[in-house]
């Protein structure tokens, strides 16, 4: 009995420790055990506990960078429509929607790798450069191309169109080289050409009648491409007659002749 007795703490130790194990492993998994050599104590174990790792960091989102296949946007041309008549150097310039290097033309259609001419400050979004030797009454016309740094270049030109303006014209045209005047004209003459020249541009016409204001005359000269020579024709002509035109002239300012020129002839019989 007494050995008997001295087993059941025994049983009960065993039980115990047992109970433990099962509950470590099925009831608390954070604290699972391991089983480690303690140094010094051969042939015995213990259960050390070893964390669960933590769950795996999710994906961070991901965006592929779009590829850039668009040439430069070009706008806000400078200078544009008429500068002062005293101008004779002016900067031109542009913006550009992303970083860029822009060239120039004075004919349009040329490719940008065959332009000569790059603009003195560029490679950013505002470009310019200096124009110089303007002169007063003149039309300029600048072609302009541009590439980003991803090698997208322009295929079309954005211009930067301006003039020169005249100087302030209070003047009316001097008129001169009247024709045919005094002339006597070979008998069978059918027509003739009058015509005038003036110191400026202008446009002209002709009365048969003196006195006329030039607002008021309805038969109007042909200019040619400078507007400085004026013709007309004159048909009708018949052998014995004198023939007298009144001319009278506009420039572009406004100013017009006051007083007329004459043109006259005859035609012999």
């Amino acid at each position: 009995m007494r050995q008997e007795k001295g087993q059941v703490p025994i049983i009960i130790l065993i039980i115990f420790i047992i109970g433990i194990v099962i509950y470590i492993n099925f009831f608390k998994p954070s604290l699972k055990m391991t089983p480690s050599t303690v140094p010094n104590s051969p042939g015995q174990t213990t259960v050390s506990p070893k964390p669960e790792s933590p769950p795996a960091n999710p994906p961070s989102s991901y965006s592929a960078p779009v590829p850039d296949n668009s040439s430069p946007f070009r706008s806000n041309p400078q200078p544009s429509g008429g500068v002062g008549a005293s101008t004779r150097e002016i900067f031109i310039s542009l913006n550009t929607d992303e970083n860029a290097t822009c060239r120039y033309a004075t004919v349009s259609g040329v490719f940008y790798e065959y332009m000569q001419n790059t603009f003195a400050s560029t490679g950013g979004t505002f470009h310019q450069t200096l124009i110089t030797a303007l002169s007063e009454g003149g039309a300029y016309n600048y072609y302009v191309r541009c590439i980003d740094g991803q090698g997208n270049k322009n295929s079309n030109d954005f211009v930067i169109s301006f003039w020169v303006n005249y100087p302030a014209d209070f003047t009316a045209p001097v008129l001169s080289n009247a024709y045919p005047t005094g002339s006597t004209l070979p008998a069978g003459t059918l027509e003739t050409m009058i015509g005038v020249s003036t110191n400026e541009p202008a446009s002209c016409r002709y009365s048969w009648v003196q006195g006329v204001s030039y607002n008021s005359m309805s038969n109007s000269l042909s200019s040619d491409g400078t507007a400085k020579y004026h013709t007309a024709t004159i048909s009708g002509l018949a052998g014995g007659n004198a023939y007298s035109y009144f001319i009278r002239c506009k420039d572009y300012s406004g100013n017009f002749n006051t007083g007329d020129v004459m043109v006259s002839f005859q035609v012999a019989y």
